[in-house]
């Protein structure tokens, strides 16, 4: 996987921003796994010595804050992606400026916990310097948890929100499965993280620590790289026109808009025929003051009964 160059053109936005960013954190995680299998990630307790556990964990401790700073870049760039097509919608906006401050506010107070588990901060890594205090090991299980349903929240949220974009859109059911499925890829990075829930007991392991510890690291890698994936695939709009047709994608940006206000639609009508209505009059109270001149009988100064009704207007002639 390569850097996705910044598009040419007008002034980027900062979902594009943002992905280069995740790419960089994606990166930086990837650099830490490799010391961590060096010195005995996933492998049982006998082939690993107290050496390479203390180092494992401390790049662990590494690779944790990383993952946590990567998320908001993650979740962001998808929801700032999804704002560009639902941006005349208010509601799904707004909503989406939630969910990214619920993101930046939970990895902000998460990165603080882990920074203050144990103290020194050290000691996450080497239990045994004299006098360093730890947290136990069940909570590091509750934040692990709790920050896993967060995300897996909100990734179901914002792959949701597509479902009111499309669905009174009038065209196929396969278009619609499809604009909706790339619309929702973010939900892929939720899978990872309900399948690493099954391995965050092994926090607590007294025995084969690191074994357990490589399959929360290889989902959380999975995850970040689903992200980039869902957040990319956004922007292959011209391949989804060359395979569903430029309806699919003219459907999705009418859907996009919401439908003018009664009231502009009133305005923009009067604006249209007035002008056709004050002809229209014109013409018939020019006609009418011309016969009335040619009666030996009638009102002066322009005025005539009709009915039970007086119109007293003087003659003009059609604009133009």
């Amino acid at each position: 996987m390569t850097l996705r160059p910044l598009p040419q053109g007008p002034p980027h936005s900062l979902g594009t921003l943002l992905t280069p960013s995740n790419q960089v954190f994606w990166l930086v995680c990837l650099g830490l796994a490799i010391p961590l299998c060096l010195n005995g990630l996933g492998a049982r307790s006998a082939h690993v010595t107290p050496e390479m556990e203390v180092q494992t964990r401390k790049y662990f401790f590494l690779f944790q804050d990383m993952y946590v700073w990567a998320n908001i870049p993650a979740k962001t760039s998808i929801c700032l992606s999804i704002r560009r097509v639902v941006k005349h919608y208010t509601w799904i906006t707004w909503t989406l400026y939630a969910i990214i401050f619920v993101i930046a506010s939970s990895s902000i107070v998460t990165n603080i916990w882990l920074l203050t588990f144990c103290r020194p901060v050290a000691a996450m890594w080497d239990p045994t310097i004299p006098g360093s205090t730890c947290r136990p090991a069940s909570a590091m299980v509750a934040i692990a948890n709790a920050w896993s349903y967060i995300n897996i929240i909100i990734d179901w949220i914002v792959a949701l929100l597509p479902v009111f974009l499309l669905w009174k859109i009038n065209m196929p059911w396969k278009q619609k499965a499809t604009v909706s499925g790339v619309l929702s890829l973010g939900i892929f990075a939720s899978s990872a993280t309900l399948v690493r829930l099954v391995y965050l007991p092994a926090f607590t392991a007294t025995h084969d620590y690191l074994y357990g510890l490589g399959q929360i690291i290889l989902w959380t890698i999975l995850e970040l790289t689903m992200a980039i994936i869902a957040v990319s695939l956004m922007a292959l709009r011209p391949l989804l026109r060359r395979f569903l047709g430029s309806s699919a994608s003219e459907n999705v940006d009418a859907a996009a808009r919401p439908a003018p206000d009664t009231r502009q639609r009133n305005n923009r009508f009067f604006r249209m025929h007035g002008w056709s209505l004050q002809i229209g009059l014109d013409s018939y109270l020019n006609a009418h003051l011309t016969r009335q001149s040619t009666l030996p009988t009638g009102t002066s100064n322009g005025q005539t009964s009709f009915g039970d009704m007086d119109i007293t207007q003087s003659p003009r002639s059609l604009p133009g």
